[in-house]
């Protein structure tokens, strides 16, 4: 019998259950990710969480003209592993948004074309559209693309993303300008294919920090790039864990790998902590998705059967190998979802080196992808440090 009111909500997984269920079936929206079985749970769920959720229920109210025509885009794949698949929303006039998703523990990149196989008809082959991402990151007019062209975007592990797509009147006016509200990742770049800067007129500027033109010409290897500070936070979601990545063709058995978790991540955790308070019982441990402020490191393997014998060693000694289910009733073969460290128990510390050894059974061709860290969200800043329109490297 399973107790109803048990402790279920996955605090670091609602966000990407809210944003498909709105790209997926947005005028059935139906929310069951929320903290609604106990009382603690729903009591301390952080403000700016609630936030999200009524943004976007309020968002998906105001663009029902755009859900009501959503499908799967045509030229991605469906939803599986290895794969980014979508849907895109599209109004009458052939302007709207897509929401992509990549289930996978690395980055994807993937191609989308301003045609019809994301709902945009060819009595508009002579309309050019501005581009937007509205999440993760909020950048919004960050490149422009005309009937025919392919966007490419690459999205990190485990992540969701949407995008706006409207038309402009007048290209070479209606890109320039300053955009203000820009949120990206905490000490990196980001690009964007920008085929045509030629055509701009005017300056773009970026929370106030103005786009130096070291591309005169258009090509398709010019993009806009944008620098984000704060280096000193940064922290990725779903860090691999160590300096090495098994090859893509491994076939598992054995992997090695050093590392050392930087002090940002239990800075991270701890925080969390404090703002999820909830007391937390020995036996909840079970369940991968509660206690969110643990550091545990995630074995993944594509399709893995929990009666197989993964062994790992930490600095030479052995150290116990959990099994993860995602269930809280039904322990068995058909809940099971991969392998994981604990590195709370094994008292991990900062910026300390350690040696990771895993005995694994023999696999197919990468279906063992490595080892990352779960509990992490990537640290987002609104201080942009440079933005410029130039050729890629490799580009001649």
């Amino acid at each position: 019998c399973f107790d109803n009111n048990t402790r279920d909500f996955d605090l670091l997984g609602y966000k990407y259950s809210v944003i498909s269920n709105i790209g997926t079936a947005g005028l059935n929206n139906v929310l069951c990710m929320i903290p609604a079985r106990d009382v603690e749970e729903y009591t301390l769920f952080p403000k700016e969480d609630l936030g999200f959720i009524k943004k976007w229920l309020q968002w998906t109210d105001k663009h029902i003209p755009y859900l009501k025509n959503t499908v799967p885009i045509a030229t991605l794949d469906m939803a599986k592993l290895g794969s980014v698949d979508g849907t895109s929303a599209m109004g009458p006039n052939d302007e709207g948004f897509l929401f992509l998703f990549n289930p996978n523990m690395v980055s994807k990149t993937v191609t989308v074309v301003i045609d019809e196989s994301i709902g945009i008809s060819n009595s508009s082959n002579q309309s050019s559209w501005v581009l937007s991402e509205m999440y993760p990151r909020s950048l919004p007019n960050v490149s422009f693309y005309y009937h025919s062209e392919t966007i490419e975007l690459t999205l990190e592990p485990s992540s969701a993303m949407v995008l706006s797509l409207f038309k402009q009147t007048n290209v070479t006016t209606d890109f320039s300008g300053a955009r203000t509200g820009v949120v990206g990742p905490a000490g990196n770049e980001i690009s964007f294919p920008f085929k045509h800067p030629s055509q701009i007129e005017g300056s773009i500027s970026f929370n106030g920090v103005q786009c130096s033109m070291e591309a005169d010409q258009d090509g398709i290897d010019t993009s806009i790039h944008i620098v984000f500070g704060d280096g000193h936070h940064a922290v990725p979601h779903n860090m691999p864990l160590g300096d090495k990545i098994p090859s893509s063709q491994n076939t598992g058995t054995h992997f090695s790998t050093t590392f050392e978790v930087p002090l940002n991540v239990f800075k991270q955790l701890m925080e969390r902590e404090d703002r999820y308070p909830v007391d937390w019982q020995s036996n909840e441990k079970l369940a991968t998705w509660l206690i969110p402020q643990r550091m545990l490191a995630y074995i993944f393997i594509a399709n893995p059967d929990d009666s197989w014998s993964v062994k790992a060693k930490l600095d030479g000694q052995s150290i116990t190998v959990h099994k993860a289910y995602n269930s809280r009733g039904m322990i068995d073969g058909q809940t099971f979802t991969g392998f994981y460290l604990d590195l709370n128990e094994l008292e991990i510390a900062p910026i300390v080196s350690y040696q990771l050894e895993l005995s694994l059974p023999k696999l197919p061709p990468g279906a063992f992808q490595g080892v990352f860290l779960h509990n992490l969200e990537t640290v987002m800043t609104q201080n942009v440090t440079s933005c410029a329109i130039k050729k890629d490297s490799l580009s001649s």
